[in-house]
């Protein structure tokens, strides 16, 4: 029977259920069950009926995959910026700067990653062009139009 709540050393809530005595006197397992203390005490979290839901949602179809799909995308991106950005230890004040230092950090990655598919066909037809190089500022203005506008 639920008796009282009370913190744990984290501050957190907790709920605490205690049998009443005259129960456990005359149970047949208290033996076993509770030896040396008078009756049964139960201490569960506070939020015992989300932590069920979470793991049931975690344990269904749905959540496996995607446990999957995220293995796939997000953590390896988490684990790079760890790893190579230097995201262990976030040095600023406050929940806006550690937004700024995480945006650059996305960005980073982002441009080192759009740097490594760019495709490489592009080099190539800019130097298959031949361009016609005079030295009137018309002419030349037209030459760079042909070369970047097409």
């Amino acid at each position: 029977m639920f008796k009282t709540f009370d913190k744990n050393v984290d501050g957190g809530w907790m709920k605490v259920y205690r049998a009443d005595y005259q129960d456990c006197r005359q149970c047949p397992l208290k033996p076993a069950c509770v030896p040396k203390s008078q009756c049964r005490q139960i201490i569960r979290t506070a939020y015992d009926p989300f932590y069920r839901r979470a793991v049931e949602r975690q344990q269904s179809r749905r959540g496996k995959r995607m446990k999957r799909l995220r293995h796939q995308t997000v953590e390896p991106v988490l684990g790079s910026l760890v790893e190579y950005y230097g995201l262990r230890k976030v040095n600023v004040r406050g929940k806006a700067g550690a937004h700024k230092v995480m945006l650059m950090a996305a960005i980073a990655f982002n441009l080192k990653k759009y740097m490594k598919f760019t495709p490489k066909s592009t080099v190539s037809q800019a130097i298959a062009l031949k361009v016609d190089w005079s030295l009137s500022s018309e002419d030349t203005f037209l030459d760079f139009s042909v070369l970047f506008l097409n």
